[in-house]
C-alpha cells in the first residue's frame, strides 16, 4: 500500500459540582434562580501569541457568551510592562491567570481581590508551574488531572478542596462535521513527533498501515480530520493524558483510535472511540476500521453528539465561572483598593518605566 505524501500545513466532568451552593448548580442546568456574582474577570494569558487557536480564546469567548466581562493581559507580550499593566486594571470581582510560568510572585500579590489559577499542563511536565501552586496565593487551582491534584497535596503545596479537575474541550465553531468531504486518508496523525510517536508510528507502518503525519491548527486540522478514515491520539511521552486532540478530534466528528487515556477521559470506549492497549492492538483496530466503514460512522456519530453536548470550551468556561462565583459568594464585602501598592511593586513598576524609556530612547537613535 502507497502512502500519498501530504504538505505540511501552514497553518469526567469536575468535581466541584458537589461543592457548589445550590443557586449555582441550578444555574449549570439552565435553570437560573439569581444572577452569578461573577461580572468582571481579569484574564491573564497568551491569548496574543495564541489568538487564532489557544484555549484562553476559546474559553473567553465562553465567559464572555455568559454576559461576564473580561479584561485579558498577555504575560508573555507583556512581561517588562506586567505590574504597570496590573496598576492600570480597573476593579473586578476575581483574577484568573492560566499558564504563567515566569510570571511574578509579587505582581499578583499587589492584586487584593480573589485569584483563581488554571494549571493547564501536567504537573509532571511543567516543574514552571510549581512556585505558583505552592505560592498559597490561589483560592483554587484547576488542573489537568487527578494525578496532577494528588501530586501537589501530598508535597502539602495546597489542601484538596481548593482543588478541581478542569478537562480540554473543543470549539464548535472550528472543529464540526463536513460530510461532502470524502475520507481519502486510511490513518491521520497530526501533531509534533517526539521520539516516543516516531517508534509507534514506525511500529505502525511496517504493519501496512498508511498513515499520513503532519502539523495543522484550527481550520485547516479540521479539514484533514474530516478527510481521515481513522486518526491516531499517541501520548507523546509515556505518562497517560487526555490530550485537548482528544476533544479536537471527536468535536469534527471523525474517528478517534487512542492509547490508553488517563482516569479522566469522559469518554467510553467503544462507543464513543476506540482505545488500544498495545502498538499492535492499535494496528489492528485501524485496519478493521477502514475496511468497515459502517462501524466506523456508528462510533463517529456517537462521539461527536457526546463532545458536542458535554465538552465544549463553552461549557468549561461554566465551569470556571461557577466555581468563581461559588468563592465569591462567601468573599467579604470589597472595602479596600484592589491594588496594593507595596514597595516591591513600586519598584518594579519604575524599572519598567526606565526599560521602555531606554527601548524608546534607542529606537530614536536608529
Amino acid at each position: 500500500m502507497r502512502c500519498r505524501r501530504l504538505q505540511r500545513d501552514s497553518v469526567p466532568k469536575s468535581d466541584i459540582d458537589r461543592s457548589i451552593p445550590k443557586q449555582l448548580l441550578d444555574a449549570k442546568k439552565n435553570k437560573v434562580i439569581g444572577e452569578m456574582p461573577l461580572k468582571n474577570l481579569t484574564y491573564i494569558n497568551v491569548i496574543e501569541q495564541n489568538r487564532e487557536w489557544g484555549a484562553e480564546v476559546f474559553v473567553n469567548r465562553g465567559l464572555q457568551r455568559q454576559g461576564i466581562k473580561t479584561v485579558n493581559i498577555d504575560y508573555r507580550n507583556n512581561r517588562f510592562k506586567l505590574a504597570n499593566k496590573v496598576r492600570q486594571l480597573a476593579d473586578c470581582d476575581a483574577l484568573l491567570l492560566q499558564r504563567g510560568e515566569g510570571f511574578p510572585i509579587h505582581v499578583l500579590s499587589a492584586f487584593q481581590r480573589p485569584k483563581f489559577f488554571w494549571a493547564s499542563e501536567l504537573v509532571s511536565r511543567r516543574r514552571d508551574q510549581d512556585r505558583l501552586i505552592r505560592s498559597g496565593l490561589f483560592e483554587h487551582v484547576f488542573f489537568r488531572t487527578q494525578k496532577c491534584i494528588d501530586t501537589v497535596v501530598s508535597k502539602n503545596w495546597i489542601q484538596s478542596e481548593r482543588c478541581s479537575i478542569l478537562l480540554s474541550g473543543f470549539d464548535q465553531s472550528l472543529f464540526f462535521p463536513k460530510p461532502e468531504i470524502e475520507r481519502d486518508i486510511d490513518a491521520l496523525f497530526v501533531g509534533n513527533l517526539t521520539e516516543r510517536r516516531r517508534s509507534i508510528l514506525q511500529d505502525l507502518k511496517r504493519m501496512g498501515l498508511c498513515v499520513v503525519v503532519t502539523k495543522a491548527y484550527g481550520s485547516a486540522m479540521n479539514s484533514l480530520f474530516q478527510r481521515a478514515k481513522v486518526v491516531l491520539n499517541i501520548h507523546a511521552e509515556h505518562f497517560a493524558d487526555t490530550e485537548t486532540r482528544v476533544f479536537e478530534v471527536l468535536g469534527s466528528g471523525a474517528l478517534l483510535l487512542s492509547e490508553r487515556l488517563s482516569e479522566e477521559n469522559p469518554f467510553i470506549p467503544e462507543r464513543h472511540f476506540l482505545e488500544a492497549s498495545t502498538t499492535e492492538r492499535m494496528g489492528e483496530l485501524a485496519l478493521e476500521m477502514i475496511t468497515d466503514p459502517d462501524a466506523a460512522q456508528v462510533i463517529r456519530d456517537e462521539g461527536y453528539h457526546e463532545a458536542l453536548h458535554r465538552h465544549t470550551y463553552d461549557a468549561r468556561a461554566r465551569e470556571i465561572a461557577d466555581t468563581i462565583s461559588k468563592y465569591l459568594l462567601t468573599y467579604p464585602e470589597r472595602s479596600h483598593p484592589h491594588i496594593k501598592d507595596s514597595l516591591r511593586f513600586k519598584v518594579r513598576r519604575k524599572v519598567e518605566d526606565w526599560l521602555d524609556f531606554s527601548a524608546r530612547s534607542l529606537l530614536d537613535r536608529l
